[in-house]
């Protein structure tokens, strides 16, 4: 039987991911996806313009909810130095988040592409350094490659 909250997808030795973990990053990539789409082959009747500014809406909005959890991180039960540095990068996230949605396009997108990129990196460093489960690096593994890609192909786009 297949069962959303419990282990289902290997993604390394040590344990698996939750099945609704890996469905929701794929949802939650599918409108940067969609905006990629419809901004790199673009179609009659669609405003390019209001793509655009959907798509970074969106990757704001991703940023934002990210820096969320950095929060909850915090709040849990993490000695002094790690709550620290949680809050910190949540704040973090939350000012790139709002320079995503307020900036120009290319700033915008640019902001997006690192910001996600650095939450990986955070991420990488936090399960090499046993502070999260094996399985959550590989979901934001994959999770960093579904935002990232299609925020490069519409940065790349723009800025021609």
């Amino acid at each position: 039987m297949f069962h959303l909250f419990t282990s289902s997808t290997p993604l390394d030795d040590d344990a698996r991911a939750p099945a609704l973990v890996l469905i929701l990053a794929g949802v939650a990539a599918l409108p940067l996806w969609a905006a990629a789409v419809a901004i790199l082959a673009p179609m009659a009747g669609i405003d390019q313009r209001w793509v655009v500014s959907a798509s970074l809406a969106w990757a704001a909005l991703l940023m934002a909810f990210v820096a969320g959890v950095r929060l909850g991180i915090a709040l849990g039960p993490v000695g002094e130095t790690r709550r620290a540095r949680a809050f910190l990068a949540a704040a973090g996230f939350m000012i790139v988040s709002a320079g995503i949605f307020f900036a120009p396009p290319v700033v915008g997108y640019s902001l997006a592409l690192a910001g996600f990129l650095l939450q990986a990196l955070i991420e990488v460093t936090d399960g090499n350094a046993g502070r999260v489960p094996g399985w959550w690096t590989g979901v934001r593994m994959l999770e960093t490659a579904f935002f990232a890609l299609p925020v490069l192909g519409l940065l790349v786009r723009v800025s021609l």
